[in-house]
This record gives structure tokens, C-alpha cells and sequence, in this order.
């Protein structure tokens, strides 16, 4: 599966709830997990593969959504305007589009997707899942590695057959999709990017909070995206051996001509008391 790319909105979340702050999950929140079976072909041969998803189908998934998760007209599920992205959630895919409001007035509106840091975003969903919901909504999906400790064990939703085992593979769960508008950013914190219609950002997460920078038409935050964040990191780490070592070079030096100052003095003091005698 590839990510599709990010597509614009009819018209703007106006009865999306407000998230004006990240949201935080409440404690001991544990997403619930289903199994799910369904079938790829590769080459002409059908293989049966199975997946974990977190769907709004549980009973237990509203516990770790926000009040108001439902969604709004335009959307089944988790759409917020205006809003910002979950705590540690990056945005990914954020877009800015114009809309109408009435006649030939318009309004730029700016959407994201919320997944965490190591899924991939699927604004318009994963079809090949065979899960309905899934289809036609944003999702996030992940892999679980073999090695890691835990093991799944039940029967797939929708199937009347055996139990299965699950121990490496798809994990899926629904993403939230944002959206606000310029006159919105001064209400939210982290102040999400600032873009003009027809510009779009992959990755986007918030600047360090003393710094106040967003992105706008002059500066589109190049630097704030994955691929910028490598010199970012890169850069400091060897301008910072060299520091180091210049500031051990200088401690040694300074503390070489303290003891050559200090044995002069010594020298002196002596010449002083021979001279008195």
C-alpha cells in the first residue's frame, strides 16, 4: 500500500468540535485492538493476511477520544475544527485550499491529518483492508515488527472460522483530520502553520515554543519537515565536538601558564629573602 496523496475539502468543518490545545489521553488508555482477516493477491495467488485495527466498531474506543469524537457532517469520525493535533502527534499532509462562502467570496481553509510519529497517513483511506470503514476514512497505519513481545490470539471480525494468531504485521487505527482558518490561529497553541492557498507541508510539527516561528508564502517551513530536521541535528553535534575539544585545549593552556606565573612568583620570593640575608 502507498499513501494517496492529500486531497482538499468541499467546504470548511463548521460543526467540527474545538480542540484549541492538544488533546492528552486519559490515563491508562489502552487502545482497543481487533483482529481482522482479509485477503491480497499477488502474482495471480490469493493470500489470507490478517491485521489489527482500532475501529470506532469496539465498545472501548470512545474512552480514549475526546468528547464530541463523533465527528461532523462532512466526516463519520474524529474531524475538529478548529483544532490542533493530539499531544506528541505531528501533522502530516497539511494543505491549504480555498473554499466559498457565498457567491464569489472565498476563504482559505488549512487541513491536516494527526497520526502518531511512526505511522503513515492515508488521508482517504486503505480499501484494501475490506473493512468498510476504512475505505472511506483517514487512517494510520503501522507495522508490528516479529520481534516484539506481545502475541494476539481470536477469531477475526466477520468470520465464523478458527481462531488465528497474530504476531507480526498491519496495525490500523482511524487518523483525526484538522482544520482551521487564519483568523483561528491565534486561539491555538502550538500556533499551527500559517499557508496561503495552493501550498502544502508533508510533516509539520511545532517549533520550540520560545522561538515563535510558522510557516508562511516567504518562509514555508522547509526546514520544518523530515528531510530538513537531518542537518538540524547533524550540524550542532560536530560544531559541538569542536567546542569541546577547543575548550580542553584552552583549560590546559591557561592552567599551564597559572603554574609557570605561580613558579615565577616562587623564584621571586626566593631571590627576595637571599637579598635580605
Amino acid at each position: 500500500m502507498s499513501p494517496t496523496a492529500t486531497v482538499g475539502m468541499a467546504s470548511a468543518t463548521t460543526k467540527a468540535l474545538s480542540l484549541t490545545t492538544p488533546f492528552v489521553e486519559p490515563g491508562k488508555c489502552y487502545m482497543p485492538l481487533n483482529l481482522a482477516a482479509f485477503t491480497t493477491n499477488v502474482s495471480g495467488a490469493a493470500t489470507r493476511e490478517l491485521a489489527l485495527v482500532a475501529g470506532p466498531d469496539n465498545a472501548d474506543f470512545a474512552y480514549c477520544q475526546p468528547p464530541g469524537w463523533e465527528g461532523d457532517s462532512m466526516s463519520s469520525i474524529l474531524a475538529f475544527s478548529p483544532a490542533v493535533c493530539p499531544s506528541n502527534w505531528p501533522m502530516h499532509h497539511v494543505a491549504a485550499h480555498e473554499t466559498v462562502v457565498s457567491g464569489t467570496s472565498t476563504k482559505t481553509v488549512t487541513t491536516a491529518y494527526c497520526c502518531d510519529m511512526r505511522q503513515t497517513v492515508y488521508p482517504t483511506g486503505v480499501s484494501g483492508l475490506g473493512i468498510e470503514f476504512f475505505s472511506s476514512n483517514p487512517a494510520c497505519v503501522s507495522t508490528l515488527p516479529s520481534n516484539h513481545s506481545r502475541t494476539f490470539y481470536g477469531q477475526p471480525d466477520g468470520t465464523t472460522g478458527a481462531y488465528a494468531t497474530f504476531t507480526e504485521g498491519t496495525v490500523v487505527r482511524p487518523a483525526w483530520r484538522i482544520s482551521w482558518e487564519a483568523t483561528d490561529r491565534k486561539s491555538l497553541s502550538p500556533v499551527p502553520p500559517s499557508l496561503t492557498a495552493g501550498q502544502s507541508l508533508s510533516f509539520w510539527t511545532p517549533t520550540p515554543k520560545d522561538s515563535g516561528k510558522s510557516c508562511t508564502a516567504e518562509d514555508p517551513c522547509q526546514d520544518l519537515q523530515i528531510g530538513g530536521l537531518i542537518p538540524m541535528i547533524a550540524v550542532p553535534s560536530s560544531v559541538g565536538f569542536v567546542l569541546i575539544v577547543g575548550i580542553i585545549i584552552c583549560c590546559v593552556v591557561a592552567k599551564k601558564r597559572k603554574r609557570k606565573r605561580k613558579e615565577a612568583a616562587l623564584s621571586a620570593d626566593a631571590v627576595l629573602v637571599d637579598d635580605q640575608k
